[in-house]
């Protein structure tokens, strides 16, 4: 285990963990496998079931999709990978929904942001705030998408904030993109360790 201290409250942070984007029919090709191969949903229900056991906040964030929403031609940007896919997907059943596997109990906030960031009209940080925390363990997907853009956020205001690698997931595609957040931008900003180590130090 690595030499590191908690600073002050963690707060268990999941997101986009849902129908929608981490199911089986998922709007984003290859991400379901890769969830599943690397192993990551038993590694989110182990810290689940730490930070639960410790009486320690979690909570989770769904991102709201473009396919749910009546928006007028051009309200996004047209560029980039993610907003082709997004212009292009089919809106899948209860997308917003976590997945079974990470069920959350009815004391667990379920937060939407709008679209990537998980902070960005979501309430997050009052929710945050509201429980004590000082500490954020993100997981979820996509690594190089969300959990970086919510790392990031999350560091603005002042959190301090724990990456567990092995409990994030990006689309198979993408896989080389998720190695350069974990191993190279991530640590600028968050301690990048493995959901082992996070429960070592609860």
């Amino acid at each position: 285990m690595s030499d590191w201290k908690m600073k002050g409250k963690p707060a268990l942070v999941i997101l986009h963990m849902q129908q929608g984007i981490v199911g089986e029919r998922g709007n984003i090709p290859g991400l379901f496998e890769e969830v599943k191969e690397a192993g990551v949903i038993p590694r989110q229900q182990a810290l689940l079931r730490a930070f639960r056991d410790r009486k320690l906040p979690v909570i989770y964030v769904t991102a709201l999709q473009v396919t749910n929403l009546q928006n007028p031609a051009g309200v996004l940007p047209a560029y980039g990978n993610l907003f082709r896919l997004i212009e292009v997907a089919q809106p899948t059943p209860n997308n917003l929904d976590v997945i079974p596997e990470l069920a959350p109990q009815p004391e667990e906030p379920i937060l939407t942001n709008w679209i990537i960031g998980a902070f960005t009209n979501s309430g997050l940080d009052q929710v945050l705030k509201a429980r004590g925390a000082e500490t954020l363990v993100l997981v979820g997907c996509a690594t190089h998408i969300a959990v970086y853009a919510a790392a990031l956020q999350a560091v603005d205001l002042l959190y301090s904030v724990i990456v567990p690698g092995d409990a994030c997931a990006s689309p198979q595609s993408q896989v080389k993109a998720q190695e350069v957040v974990l191993d190279i931008m991530a640590p600028n900003i968050a301690l990048v360790t493995s959901a082992e180590d996070v429960m070592a130090h609860l």
